[in-house]
């Protein structure tokens, strides 16, 4: 029971919880996203329209690299930040920055760009919250996960409760079956 308990707090301790960071932003502006992983190479990416992840660019040391030319004239990354240029609707959406180790990714708090104050040829202005349902459906989708791999480790741990209880009762009946067979009782006529 103490190893599965040590299980359970490494796993508990080694899920950091990720805080959704919303950022706001209006058409024609350029917006800096700022990485809560503050490291010299970080990696940056965006969930497109299917809700995938699509490389952006990496920074490593002054110069950062861009996956496509076409990233590279939207996007400008630098230290911690990515900035996005001229902001549209379609720049609404789930942003992701990561650092790389040995040990595999450290994540950064993921961001939700929303686009707002949209102004109508009429005048007046409309505001968008793009993406609603993706980011509402990651976030409890992250949730579930924890929540599942959670119960899956208490059901373990009544399992291994349950069975050392049983070995304990079997070691108990195996006992009292080897004193009653070394010492006879007097019922018995031989």
């Amino acid at each position: 029971m103490d190893l599965l308990g040590t299980v359970l707090l490494l796993v508990l301790v080694g899920s950091r919880a990720q805080n959704l960071v919303d950022v706001t932003g209006e058409p024609g502006q350029d917006v800096t996203l700022t990485c809560s992983v503050n490291h010299a190479e970080l990696y940056w990416s965006m969930e497109d329209q299917n809700q995938t992840r699509t490389g952006i660019g990496r920074t490593a040391s002054s110069v950062p690299t861009y996956f496509s030319p076409d990233l590279e004239a939207k996007y400008s990354l630098s230290g911690v930040g990515l900035t996005v240029r001229n902001l549209s609707v379609d720049d609404g959406r789930m942003y992701f920055c990561e650092k790389r180790e040995d040990g595999g990714p450290v994540y950064g708090d993921p961001i939700r760009l929303m686009v707002s104050d949209v102004l109508l040829s009429n005048g007046s202005s409309v505001q968008l919250d793009v993406p609603i349902m993706s980011a509402y459906v990651n976030e409890n989708l992250a949730y579930w996960k924890r929540l599942s791999l959670i119960l899956s480790l208490v059901s373990a741990l009544l399992g291994c409760c349950g069975y050392c209880c049983r070995k304990k009762e079997d070691e108990a009946a195996d006992q009292q079956m080897e004193n009653e067979r070394m010492n006879p009782s007097d019922d018995c006529e031989l």
